[in-house]
């Protein structure tokens, strides 16, 4: 298979959104076990005697047009739900649990695809239709899953405690005492720099030596009660000495739970800047910038 084309099926879409509904039904077993969900593509038929079921849940899975470019399609979806009869809790709570659960969740599918899903929460499109021997409401939740092979993925863990003068040990690194940040963005670069020696070879072209490597590492977050947030603000506004302007942060790639490739690599960095945005309506974010 070509790198640069991907093949997926209906099948592989339909067993992610499936093999999560049934996650949030076997985790609220007690309240759902009196409905009966239906999950069907677009050519769901209704059988007569279904129409005498009012628990009867059913849900459509749509598939919209794939955008799919260089081993990688970002496949639109919409889920309409047609609630139980005469009421909606069963079926907007399922919906709403199942965007909140499993908004920006990746993983890897049995056939071997690497998936990030991107939803919104539902909403209602119509109420009070007659359907069968009641009223019914209908709901729509729309979102993406995009979908590639061998991705490799990234998660930044922050080490709480690191100590310069090295007493806890581990080079000064307390490796027991950590947390994963919920980046929104984030950009790492290093820039070696180059020696260009002061003689040529006799077809006139100079040579090139390292000299030293730098490296930038930057993101921003939503501005939360964390130990990483609280140690930028007494940096910030000088309540901490600049002595200990020391972050441990763990950078690991992997491609999955399964896979063979997982490496971490830790890095220790200085704060360079921080700027906090603040917009009307809107939660304070973060920006970091640091250096090593």
């Amino acid at each position: 298979m070509s790198n640069n084309n991907i093949i997926y099926k209906m099948d592989d879409i339909f067993e992610i959104v499936q093999n999560q509904i049934n996650n949030i039904l076997y985790n609220s077993f007690e309240y759902y076990k009196k409905f009966n969900f239906i999950l069907e593509n677009e050519n769901i038929y209704v059988n007569p005697e279904d129409r005498k079921k009012p628990n009867n849940i059913y849900i459509v899975l749509k598939v919209l047009p794939a955008t799919m470019t260089y081993g990688v399609a970002n496949v639109p979806i919409t889920l309409t739900a047609v609630s139980e009869q005469n009421h909606i809790d069963a079926c907007q709570r399922l919906l709403t649990e199942f965007s909140q659960s499993f908004n920006l969740i990746k993983g890897r599918t049995e056939s071997g695809f690497f998936y990030n899903q991107n939803y919104k929460a539902p909403s209602s499109m119509s109420s009070f239709n007659e359907m069968f021997a009641g009223y019914r409401n209908v709901f729509i939740l729309s979102g993406s899953i995009l979908l590639a092979y061998n991705s490799i993925q990234t998660k930044i863990v922050y080490y709480n405690h690191y100590n310069l003068y090295g007493e806890e040990g581990n080079g000064g690194l307390n490796t027991t005492d950590f947390e994963e940040l919920e980046i929104v963005s984030r950009n790492e670069s290093t820039l070696v720099s180059m020696d260009t020696q002061p003689y040529s070879n006799n077809n006139n072209f100079s040579e090139s030596s390292p000299k030293f490597a730098s490296g930038n590492f930057g993101f921003w977050i939503y501005l939360v009660n964390n130990d990483f947030c609280k140690k930028v603000l007494k940096l910030k506004h000088k309540k901490k000495s600049i002595q200990e302007n020391y972050f441990a942060f763990g950078v690991k790639y992997f491609i999955d739970d399964d896979s063979d490739f997982n490496e971490t690599f830790v890095e220790i960095y200085r704060l360079q800047s921080c700027v906090i945005n603040e917009n009307a309506g809107e939660l304070p974010t973060l920006n970091v910038t640091f250096t090593y």
